[in-house]
């Protein structure tokens, strides 16, 4: 993994990758090369990130805005 203390994933949507371009996916802390192009190897159909544990640190650093998220869902 990278050394950055980035992380492009967007606020309340965990899997959505807000880096702005490959070179600004590079400065990620979850960055991993693709074996086969330049682009993170974790994100996939134009702008998701695939990486599970981007996205679990993501769910423990936000514990209120998962579950404030769960019980909106839970009392439609």
């Amino acid at each position: 993994m990278h050394d950055s203390k980035i992380s492009f994933c967007k606020k309340d949507v965990m899997s959505f990758c807000s880096a702005s371009s490959e070179a600004e996916q590079k400065k990620c802390r979850y960055y991993k090369k693709s074996s086969y192009t330049d682009k993170c190897m974790y994100f996939v159909f134009g702008e998701y990130c695939d990486c599970l544990e981007a996205q679990i640190n993501f769910q423990v650093a936000q514990p209120e805005s998962q579950e404030e998220a769960i019980d909106a869902w839970i009392c439609q």
